[in-house]
Parts: structure tokens; sequence; C-alpha cells
């Protein structure tokens, strides 16, 4: 596919990103309206099996009610190219922005409060993300905003991924899904805290490397605290804890975090 080229009624304007699973490309509809357009890539366009993740993306992030999901608003999945179609969100993703540099520790606390209230909705509409990292965060003018529901399951979902494998990113993959254990709400919830680790300090959650060394720290429960002030590291190294029973609620992290920059609970309302 080319820049230019129509699918399905949509005018491709330019690639966005490349994953394993196909392309993301900022489109048009015949309105002239900018979408973001995800077509499977060639070589699994015969695969049931890929069909199917795009069928169950649909219905998942759809399942959600929160203005800070990008929701699909349309899908071809028997098509020879199957795509789906999402609202666009005009913004760098956090993983860009901390490129630059650590995120100031307000902004931290804000989109700890954000964040936490978005999964929060995913959770209640009994969807698990299972990949909350800063690539798949929009910073729009509305606030963060989470994409990308390409592994996310439902509360009836069967696992898509193959026996042994493990679906998710070095880093932001929670310990207990290396261990072979299923995707749980409590797994999402420390991939957020990965999260906001990694745009305090602007670096990795669990250091640089290569992958299998970044896991075992996982498993150990040795994040990259450095530098950050003791408040904020007790209650992010808590939320990272290797065993989800240790981890303090969501709420109480959050709560942490804003009495570290001076704001009272509520104050974000």
């Amino acid at each position: 596919m080319e820049e230019g080229e129509d699918l399905g009624g949509y005018r491709l304007i330019r690639r966005l990103g490349t994953g394993g699973a196909g392309t993301v490309w900022l489109a048009e509809d015949g309105g002239g309206t900018a979408v973001a357009l995800k077509a499977l890539h060639p070589a699994l366009a015969s695969s049931d099996a890929a069909r199917t993740r795009l069928r169950r993306e649909t219905r998942t992030v759809n399942a959600v009610r929160s203005p800070f999901v990008a929701h699909i608003v349309d899908a071809e999945t028997d098509a020879s190219q199957p795509f789906v179609v999402s609202e666009y969100v005009a913004g760098p993703t956090l993983a860009e922005v901390v490129q630059s540099g650590p995120v100031p520790m307000r902004g931290v606390a804000a989109l700890s409060y954000h964040l936490a209230s978005t999964i929060a909705a995913v959770h209640r509409a009994d969807v698990i993300h299972r990949d909350i990292k800063p690539s798949n965060i929009i910073c729009s003018q509305r606030g963060p905003v989470l994409i990308d529901f390409g592994i996310a399951m439902g509360a009836e979902d069967e696992h898509l991924t193959s026996t042994g494998l493990v679906s998710g990113t070095a880093g932001y993959t929670a310990p207990e899904l290396l261990q072979g254990c299923g995707a749980t709400k409590e797994s999402d919830w420390w991939a957020w805290c990965a999260t906001l680790l990694s745009c305090a300090t602007g670096r990795p959650p669990f250091g640089k490397g290569d992958v299998s060394a970044t896991m075992l720290r996982v498993l150990e429960g040795d994040p990259d605290l450095a530098g950050l002030h003791p408040m904020v590291a007790d209650a992010l190294a808590g939320g990272l804890s290797p065993d989800p029973d240790e981890r303090p609620s969501p709420s109480l992290i959050v709560a942490d975090l804003m009495s570290a920059v001076g704001w009272v609970p509520g104050e974000l309302d």
C-alpha cells in the first residue's frame, strides 16, 4: 500500500507506524474526516486467527465507555485486505514526549489520575488492555488517550496467544504474565505503574539492556527508581511488586503522587 491509495473508501495519507500485525495509516474518509486505519499485514490476510484478532479488537474497544479511548468507527475484517478504522487522535505519544526527558512530577501526578480513570473504565467493561505502555498513550489536547487494543481481551474471549509465548513489551509486562499466569486487571495496573515510572525518570522502567536482563529485573522487583522523590519511589515500587497481593491500590498510588507535588485528593476533578 502507498500514500494516496484508496482502501475500502478511505484514502491513505501517510504511514503512522508499523507493527507485527500490520500498518497504521493516517487516512481520510469520503467526507475528508481524518481517521486512523490499521491494515493487516498482507502475510496475515489469509489467517483466520489474525482476522479473529481484528474482530475481537473491534468488539473490546467499543465496549469501553470513555472519551479517553480511541474507538473504532469501521471495520472490514472479511475483505481481501482486512482493516479497522478508529478515530484519529492528534498529538505525540507519551513515548515520544519522554524521549525529550522526564515529565515534571506535577505532570506525572496528573497523568496517574487521568490514566487511572481511563483504565478503570476499560475494566468496568470487563476488558483487559494487556499492552499499556507509553507508545500506546497519545497526549492529546483533551487529555491522555489510550489506543491499540490489538491484544486486549474481554471476559468471554479465549486466549489467542500460542502456548509458551507472552504478549506485551519487556519492562511493561507484569511478572505474573512472564511466569505464565493469565492477564488480569492487576497486570494492567502494574503496566500503568511502569508507564508512570518511565515518565518520571525519562528512562525505561527496568533499565536498558537485552530483553532477558529486563525480564529478570521485572521478576525480581528491581525497577530503576534513581533520583525520584522518596514518596514517589515508594509508591511506584509498591505498585511494581512481583507479588500482586503486595501492591497498593491504584487510588492509593495516585494519592501518594498527588501528595508528593502538593495536591489534595479531588483537586484534579
